[in-house]
């Protein structure tokens, strides 16, 4: 809303038009903030990491909506604005329902699938976006919403492979953004960025310095662990990423007056987010004190480390169970698993049957712990 009233005044577009600009700079990218952050090597304070992380994913569904909505009012497709609030109910109920569904359904499969090749997993992660996205626009749902929320509630449960497929996301994640940049990039005209350069300049400065911490500050009235500190830096947190850019292309497509102006807007006010606060938000969590201290758990401490042998009694309470589902402490490592004659290096799918014999790496603090799990009897 205040970026629209800016945009009105100073670039001289319509109320509607102005509104549709500020819904597609809307969306923000925490992933170019912890970027910076993993660079720098430092964390932020109390849980501001994960409210931006849960911020930029959620906020994209409504940035779509918004953009499409008021695309659909300038073209005709829609007669009122009234229309659009129990169509953005709709789509965000089913979107989501239908995501928490699918993640969690997802959780089971991988745990009982036996693929013959690992790297069929991540295509299966692949396939299980698509299928959120594509299940619930089919129905009536925001795709956007339920594919996040069917990554989150996946990543929330324990699966084979999970950490090698996190990693592989979020190499395809910056795949895809480094992409769309260089896309995107063939839209843009030089000539026609510079010209109003100032203008844009004065939009990219209301988004930054007084819209955001305005959202930022009403948002958070109510929570009193975010003190000033800390919701100065979410404010400045708010980085602008490829999905503004890419949402600046559905007004080109479907022809709406003033569309170029706004896409030129838009693909300014995000390089100058990207340069300006990218650069500095290392350098204002410093002076803003919000940074945590790194204990004895940070970089650099040593670990120490024993091998040992464990056989698998009859009734032990393991017996049965897959590698994932021993729940087996951080850093334990099963080498190999002798079975009878033959032996193998168990996967988080294998199951664990009486007789095996486990040769372990762990921790020494967790010892007791990890031959608890593997070769304690069930609870009576």
């Amino acid at each position: 809303g205040i970026v629209g009233v800016v945009a009105h005044y100073v670039i001289e577009v319509t109320l509607l038009q102005g509104f549709l600009l500020g819904a597609i700079v809307s969306s923000t990218d925490a992933a170019a903030v912890f970027g910076v952050l993993r660079a720098q090597k430092f964390k932020l304070k109390g849980k501001i990491t994960a409210l931006l992380e849960f911020e930029s994913g959620s906020n994209d569904p409504m940035a779509v909506f918004l953009t499409f909505g008021l695309t659909g009012l300038m073209v005709g497709e829609f007669s009122s604005g009234w229309i659009l609030i129990p169509k953005i109910l709709e789509e965000f109920i089913v979107g989501a329902a239908g995501g928490v569904l699918i993640g969690r359904l997802a959780g089971s499969l991988f745990n009982r699938l036996h693929l013959e090749y690992d790297g069929l997993y991540h295509v299966l992660t692949i396939a299980i976006a698509f299928l959120a996205y594509g299940g619930a626009q089919s129905v009536g749902g925001n795709g956007f919403l339920a594919a996040y929320l069917a990554g989150v509630t996946l990543g929330g449960k324990k699966f084979v492979h999970k950490d090698s497929l996190i990693q592989f996301h979020e190499g395809l994640g910056w795949l895809m953004q480094i992409l769309m940049f260089l896309t995107l990039g063939l839209l843009v005209f030089p000539s026609q960025l510079l010209n109003g350069i100032w203008n844009n300049l004065i939009l990219a400065g209301s988004l930054i310095f007084i819209a955001r911490p305005v959202a930022v500050f009403l948002c958070l009235a109510p929570f009193r662990q975010y003190h000033l500190r800390k919701k100065l830096l979410i404010s400045w947190g708010g980085l602008r990423g490829a999905v503004p850019i890419v949402l600046a292309t559905i007004p080109l497509l479907q022809g709406v007056d003033g569309a170029s102006q706004i896409f030129n807007a838009v693909f300014f006010i995000v390089l100058v987010s990207v340069s300006l606060q990218a650069t500095t938000i290392g350098w204002a969590a410093r002076k803003l004190g919000v940074v945590a201290h790194q204990g004895v758990a940070g970089r650099g401490r040593r670990v120490m480390m024993s091998i040992f042998e464990a056989q698998i009694p009859q009734h032990a309470a393991a017996v049965s169970r897959s590698v994932v589902e021993l729940n087996l402490p951080p850093n334990t490592l099963l080498v190999s698993l002798t079975r009878g004659q033959e032996a193998f290096i168990p996967h988080g799918s294998t199951v664990i049957k009486a007789g095996d014999v486990i040769l372990v790496q762990a921790p020494d603090a967790y010892l007791d712990e990890v031959k608890e799990i593997l070769i304690g009897h069930e609870a009576d």
